[in-house]
Formats: C-alpha cells, sequence, structure tokens
C-alpha cells in the first residue's frame, strides 16, 4: 500500500470517527436541554408552592385579627 492510500484510509477513517463524535455530542445536548426543561418545571412548581406558603402566612394572621 502506498503512502497515498494510507493516508486516504487514514483520513477516511478520523471523519467517521468525528461524525461518531459529533453524533454522541448532539445526543448528550439533546439530553442536557431535556433535563434542564425538567429543572424549569421543577422550579415552576417550587415558585408555585412557595407563593402558596406565602399567601397562606398572609391569610392565616389576617383571620386571626378578624377573630380577635
Amino acid at each position: 500500500m502506498n503512502v497515498t492510500k494510507r493516508c486516504t484510509v487514514c483520513v477516511c477513517v478520523n471523519v467517521e470517527m468525528l461524525v461518531e463524535t459529533l453524533e454522541m455530542l448532539v445526543e448528550t445536548l439533546e439530553m442536557l436541554v431535556e433535563t434542564l426543561e425538567m429543572l424549569v418545571e421543577t422550579l415552576e412548581t417550587v415558585e408555585i408552592i412557595i407563593g402558596a406558603v406565602q399567601i397562606k402566612s398572609v391569610l392565616v394572621p389576617a383571620q386571626y385579627v378578624r377573630a380577635t
């Protein structure tokens, strides 16, 4: 095998490896996006819960004020 053929084979193999690596990177980034979307949903839920707790903590003392 001459040098040109070996280099061509080497380049083809390297390009294939690069493509595989990029495909894995895309998959990893897609999973990261899904994880971040779930984190946003979780934080929105926590925000709703905190808002409800704050409203309740304001309403409960107001009920005591009216009762006394």
